[in-house]
């Protein structure tokens, strides 16, 4: 389960614009489209629950943005916001 390609860009279609998890402010909540990663790091994404067509609200983020705090499958995760770029989400 190895995703490649670009992402954070404007999709046709419904008009809804993909985003990174990283852009999404406090209180969002989203679903995960994609993951653009592969080997160890995908893997740590899939054993922490970051599954496609899982849902994640953005609970808050560090006080230098850094992580950012998500509650996924009913509980809450920290997530370095650079990890958080590599996943493509849609707002719900």
């Amino acid at each position: 389960m190895v995703h490649h390609g670009e992402h954070g860009k404007k999709r046709h279609g419904k008009g809804q614009k993909h985003k990174r998890l990283d852009m999404i402010e406090e209180g969002g909540k989203v679903k995960i489209l994609n993951i653009y990663t592969s080997g160890k790091l995908m893997q740590k994404l899939l054993d922490m629950g970051f599954i496609i067509g899982s849902e994640i609200i953005v609970v808050r983020e560090a006080p230098l943005r850094d992580p950012m705090e998500l509650k996924i499958h009913n509980y809450n995760i920290s997530l370095r916001k650079s990890e958080a770029a590599l996943i493509e989400v849609e707002e719900v």
